[in-house]
């Protein structure tokens, strides 16, 4: 990712309607995926966000690949933090009980290799979340920007989890009530000169309270049913108990 967007990163996620949107989807699927405490890893770290909010789980490591993002993580969570890449995870087999990949596969190269990375440093039995976006005819400027390599669909999605060992426990698309918007957004900017930024931007106080209402309402929809389409997906997966790496 940029400098620039980790910077704006940095800046905007502990208020911003998509980061904080965002925080009550994963968390609204991770009520029931019955998350052990221990030690849990948070692949692509970014600036920290997460680690916090997973804290309760147990002791924190973070990895990503940008000093700079470190940085901020630094100032903000007490974590063990390593400059690494998800396909090479500097940790030994099973030493985690919960493993996140919150929009982070879509950046590899080799999205089943970082999958199996996740795989082989989860313990058997435990519980790896993945967020991606959604469809490949939404791939747009922010995309660009963010360094993506694709996007994905819920059956493409939840076969690479099984091609990588895990079990399927949950799946779904989300951020569903922005998915019209962004994709007039995206389907209006073709053919215009591209844009160097992200969608990433300040939003005036009284859409962010519209938006966050929206989020509620899909959070609490998604602790019983999934919903058929979106700008984003969300996966649970679990470790088979019986697997040995």
């Amino acid at each position: 990712m940029r400098a620039d967007e980790i910077d704006k990163m940095h800046r905007l996620e502990e208020n911003h309607w998509w980061f904080q949107g965002k925080k009550l989807l994963v968390t609204s699927f991770l009520e029931r995926a019955g998350v052990q405490a221990g030690n849990y890893l948070d692949i692509g770290c970014g600036t920290g966000m997460f680690l916090n909010e997973f804290a309760r789980v147990g002791t924190g490591f973070g990895i990503d690949v940008s000093e700079q993002a470190l940085h901020y993580c630094r100032d903000k969570v007490r974590a063990n933090l390593v400059k690494a890449s998800g396909d090479k995870l500097p940790f030994r087999d099973g030493a985690f009980t919960f493993v996140s990949l919150l929009d982070i596969v879509e950046h590899a190269q080799d999205d089943l290799g970082v999958l199996r990375e996740a795989f082989r440093v989860c313990r058997p039995g435990g519980t790896v979340i993945v967020t991606v976006p959604a469809f490949s005819f939404l791939w747009g400027t922010h995309d660009t920007a963010h360094h993506h390599v694709r996007r994905y669909t819920r059956s493409g999605l939840a076969g690479l989890g099984a091609d990588a060992g895990f079990v399927l426990e949950r799946i779904s698309y989300t951020n569903f009530f922005i998915f019209l918007p962004v994709l007039v957004r995206r389907l209006s900017s073709r053919g215009k000169p591209a844009s160097t930024e992200s969608d990433l931007r300040e939003t005036p106080a009284w859409l962010s309270r519209l938006l966050m209402t929206l989020y509620k309402i899909e959070s609490l929809y998604l602790k019983t049913a999934r919903l058929p389409w979106g700008v984003s997906l969300l996966m649970v997966l679990k470790k088979p108990a019986d697997s040995f790496s």
